[in-house]
Parts: C-alpha cells; structure tokens; sequence
C-alpha cells in the first residue's frame, strides 16, 4: 500500500500518522488504518482535483460499530463546509448512513448537498461506496448498487483545498476504519 497517485496525475498523498493495515483482499499492509482521532493523507490542491463537471468518486472502507458523530473519510472542501468539491460522510448519529456530498446549498448557508443511504451501511466489513454526480442526478451506491438518488440543486465549487483522506480538512471530522483504493473520475 501507499499514497501514491497511480493515474499519472502526480497526486501523490503526504501520509499524517495514519498506519498500513489489511485491504479488502486480506492482504497486509496494503490498506490505510486512521485512528479517527489525528490521522488524515493530505494530498496538496491541483486542476486535476478541481472537477466542476461530471464526478464519480468510490472507495472502499471498513468501519467499526461504536463511532459517534461523523467521519470523513475523503473530502475536498475548505474548513467550515464552505466550498466543497465533493466529499464522503459516514453518520453514526443518524444511524451509520453514509452520503456523497457536493456543492453549497446558499450563499448564506454554505452546506453542500448530500444524498444519503437509505438505510446502515455495512459495519466491520469492508463495502465499495460511490458517489456520482451530474447536472441531472446525484447518485449514492453500496457494493454497486445503487441506493439513492434525487436532482441536484448545486454544483461542484472548485477551491484552493488539499484532498483530504481521513478526515474533512486536516483538523477535524477524522475517519475512524480502512480506506483502500480511492478513485476519482471526471
């Protein structure tokens, strides 16, 4: 495992604590392990990550039962939720559904907007969570399938903010479980 760009886009992530672990396939060291307290991969802002158009984002993840609050495991957002470009969250409090997220709702408000699981996702298991947006639909799947879905009333912002994996923005919201084999298309 590593925190490698492997697309030939030289989006290579800074690792900040988090450790290797056990992927998908059982194999070691292959998968990151963040604590949910501190540990995030930064990877620095470029034109490549600043999508507008059409995004599909997945990755894999393995959460365990007791978290609170929420997780982040992938985000590209400033602090505060202004500016978001697409973002990942996993909400224990609201019964460990997960939701995609882009955008910002108002100009006063600055929430993206999420579609979220309608039920729990997949707890001490690793499971495939995808987001898909478009100016038509906005689309969250688990394993494939396709879960939700509804218009979207936002479109992707383009800001100067590293990805963040791990965690919302390098000071917060941190991702407690594995991440394995994040993808990013346009």
């Amino acid at each position: 495992g590593n925190a490698s760009d492997m697309s030939g886009n030289g989006n290579h992530g800074m690792v900040n604590g988090a450790t290797l672990g056990m992927d998908r396939h059982g194999r070691d060291n292959m998968a990151y392990s963040f604590d949910g307290v501190d540990q995030f991969i930064e990877v620095p802002d470029s034109h490549t990550l600043d999508i507008v158009g059409d995004i599909a984002l997945s990755c894999w993840l393995k959460i365990p039962d007791g978290l609170s609050w929420q997780h982040k495991p992938i985000a590209k957002r400033k602090a505060g939720g202004i500016s978001t470009n697409y973002t990942f969250i996993i909400r224990p409090d609201l019964n460990y559904r997960g939701a995609f997220g882009v955008g910002s709702t108002s100009v006063g408000d600055l929430r993206p907007q999420f579609v979220f699981t309608d039920n729990t996702v997949p707890i001490g298991t690793f499971f495939l969570m995808t987001g898909v947006y478009s100016d038509t639909r906005m689309s969250t799947y688990i394993n494939g399938i396709l879960i939700s879905f509804e218009t979207p009333t936002v479109t992707p912002i383009v800001n100067s903010s590293s990805l963040f994996i791990g965690c919302e923005t390098g000071n917060g919201r941190f991702f407690n479980g594995l991440i394995d084999d994040i993808r990013i298309y346009d």
